[in-house]
């Protein structure tokens, strides 16, 4: 984690009649690397300050944790923090354990706002589904009229809250729905083409009954066959769900 809590600077940019221009580079300071131009009502988040509040949260609720990694975009630019969430436990069918995650994202080049994702890790094949933007993604902008750490409590608990509905509602849904392969051809055209092959290999060695092992299928592919240091794989990631459940929906 200590590896995401470089040196961020603020540099700003003037006209060449000495006028500030009302933007400004956001600098990462051990290696001089601009990391973007926003303009002057940017807030700059830094990653220690949003993760010690975070930490400090956990302590105060009593929330047990396990903290799973960290994941780096454009060289820092964009960096996920996950933890697991072991006070709480759900088992589904055949007895495979599941556990709430938080998911924390943080950006230094304005390409997402500080966001709280709920996550969902499959203990039996160490799968890591992202679940966020259906079930409550909580956001908070990097403006200076818009960014207050303070209302970080009221985030984790309203993501806490939208872990239930997954446990309670959007799994019996998928796990009891019989899937239809009319809906093959969309779940396809959600991964890259560069994995096309072991998808289809999978798929065919998969028995696929219902939406349920459909969603199993495809976070075993994203977390064993795609880079995970791609932020692409992330963007797909957090597609995944909604779209399988929205399918499962439509056939319940």
């Amino acid at each position: 984690m200590q590896d995401t809590f470089f040196p961020v600077i603020e540099d700003t940019i003037y006209k060449r009649n000495g006028n500030e221009s009302g933007y400004k580079f956001i600098i990462r300071e051990d290696t001089d690397e601009i990391l973007s131009c926003v303009t002057d009502s940017y807030r700059l988040i830094k990653n220690e300050d949003v993760v010690s509040k975070i930490l400090n949260i956990f302590k105060k609720k009593k929330i047990k944790t396990n903290f799973v990694g960290t994941r780096q975009f454009s060289n820092g630019a964009k960096t996920t923090y996950t933890w697991n969430l072991t006070n709480q436990k759900v088992e589904t069918q055949e007895g495979e354990e599941h556990y709430p995650q938080i998911i924390l994202v943080n950006s230094y080049n304005a390409t997402t706002q500080l966001s709280f994702l709920a996550g969902v890790f499959r203990l039996v094949c160490s799968n890591g589904l992202v679940v966020g933007h259906t079930v409550g993604n909580k956001t908070n902008r990097h403006s200076i009229y818009n960014t207050d750490l303070e209302k970080i409590d009221d985030y984790i608990d309203n993501t806490i809250n939208s872990i239930d509905k997954v446990f309670t509602k959007d799994f019996p849904t998928l796990v009891n729905t019989k899937y239809n392969n009319r809906h093959t051809s969309k779940f396809l055209k959600l991964f890259p083409d560069f994995i096309m092959g072991d998808l289809v290999q999978y798929l065919s060695s998969y028995n696929i009954k219902t939406y349920w092992d459909l969603l199993n299928a495809a976070t075993f592919i994203a977390t064993h066959r795609m880079n995970k240091k791609y932020e692409s794989t992330f963007k797909f990631e957090e597609l995944l769900y909604p779209n399988v459940v929205k399918w499962a929906k439509a056939e319940a």
